[in-house]
């Protein structure tokens, strides 16, 4: 065999063997699965921890508004002596003691009653929404974590064949098989790719600190180390496959699990509350009196009531503006449901056309890139084709795997994207629930 045939074939031998070698990946480091995250998220997350300590602080108003007025105890002593003077003559003590219940709770605690309850199921439907939002940040934010990975790796390897490459063609050229055109031709890739994986990598450093935020456990680390992803396989029927659904029906599933919609009726609900608070305080402070008096030895009892007269305040102005807020509860509501329903609609024709591309992808697309990539090379081996096929097909594999990934986690955030639109705050087990 031809000495520089034979050097050849042993160059493009170590070129194969090192296209195989990529940069070491993260998967060294702690693994880390979106369901992971998406659980740590919903229980740590300062946001919903804070939504936490929203409801119960409108528990405890609900006790307040529950709670009977304390009685008011008044002591009254009238005819007494100075203190170091004799009294006057004549003039009798009288001592007075009486009991002061205030009227309002009466017909006032059932409205606040009412109001407050309200106020607890909204702050109870905030949480539930704010861990639904904070879900849904979270998986896109591991995504595109996700994704930088895909592009660094892709970008390493990228790298690593065309340093094999440079190498052969600059042996080539020694031997003056090749053209010096063509390795530098070579070299202007070769820095290009160590650009685009530079940049990738940059990409990946900020995304990897904004999902290890989102990790950090209260008291903990705000950054944490580098981890591997582990992305969800689509072949998860308990995860990513959702039944086949109308739209219709899994409007109406929002319509009776969302956490908005259902704080919007507490706020219906609270502002209704609202104005029959607002009525009852059309008469303020009433009370009723009892005790007993004594004077110059005799004992009577004291009874009365107080009530104010409602000439001049009416309480007109609170009354119309709970009535406003009652009013622009309703338009809310109504404009909240329209936009529920576009964004379940959007979202399930979001699942179906990516888990529609990604069967269709997973039909051999990676295979037929790598097979190109694998012809491209024998050919170049025997001389039957030009160098830069060879690059054409390494950077076409690099944008195939780069394109699939895109797909499959495309496809399985909008499968999270889904669950939460229709009401789940914890997607996987939605998906699990559905029958």
């Amino acid at each position: 065999m031809n000495p520089i045939k034979r050097s050849v074939r042993s160059l493009l031998a170590c070129a194969l063997t090192a296209g195989a070698i990529t940069a070491p990946r993260a998967s060294a480091q702690e693994p880390l699965s979106v369901r992971d995250l998406l659980a740590a998220v919903r229980v740590q997350h300062p946001l919903v921890r804070a939504a936490q300590a929203r409801v119960d602080a409108a528990r405890g108003a609900r006790t307040t508004a529950g709670a009977f007025s304390n009685p008011e105890l008044t002591y009254q002593s009238e005819n007494t002596a100075f203190p170091g003077r004799p009294a006057a003559p004549g003039l009798e003590r009288e001592v007075m003691t009486s009991v002061m219940l205030p009227l309002e709770p009466l017909y006032q605690r059932s409205p606040r009653v009412r109001r407050a309850n309200a106020d607890v199921r909204i702050a109870e439907a905030d949480l539930a929404e704010m861990r639904r939002h904070v879900v849904v940040d979270a998986a896109r934010a591991y995504y595109r974590l996700a994704m930088a990975q895909v592009m660094t790796d892709a970008s390493r390897e990228a790298i690593a064949w065309l340093d094999s490459l440079v190498a052969y063609t600059a042996h080539r050229v020694r031997e003056g098989a090749t053209a010096e055109a063509d390795l530098i031709r070579l070299r202007v890739e070769r820095d290009r790719a160590g650009s685009e994986a530079a940049l990738a990598e940059a990409e990946f450093a900020r995304e990897s600190a904004t999902v290890a935020l989102l990790r950090t456990v209260p008291g903990g680390p705000a950054v944490l180390p580098a981890f591997a992803l582990v992305a969800t396989s689509t072949q998860d029927s308990s995860f990513l496959l959702i039944e086949q659904r109308s739209v219709t029906e899994l409007m109406q599933r929002a319509r009776e699990a969302r956490a908005d919609l259902g704080a919007m009726r507490a706020r219906l609900d609270a502002a209704t509350a609202s104005q029959g608070v607002e009525r009852s305080l059309v008469l303020r402070n009433a009370s009723v009196m009892a005790g007993s008096k004594s004077m110059a030895g005799v004992r009577s009892f004291m009874a009365g009531f107080s009530v104010p007269l409602p000439l001049f305040d009416q309480n007109r102005g609170e009354l119309r503006r709970t009535s406003g807020e009652r009013e622009a509860a309703q338009h809310e509501r109504d404009w909240l449901d329209q936009s529920v329903a576009a964004e379940v609609s959007g979202a399930f024709e979001a699942w179906r056309r990516l888990t529609r591309e990604t069967d269709r992808l997973r039909g051999g697309f990676l295979s037929r890139a790598e097979e190109s990539r694998r012809i491209a090379l024998s050919a170049y081996r025997e001389g039957a084709t030009s160098l830069f096929d060879v690059i054409d097909a390494t950077r076409n594999l690099v944008e195939a795997r780069v394109t699939w990934s895109r797909a499959l986690f495309g496809q399985q955030q909008s499968a999270i994207e889904l669950a939460t639109a229709v009401g789940s705050d914890d997607p996987a087990a939605f998906l699990r629930m559905h029958p």
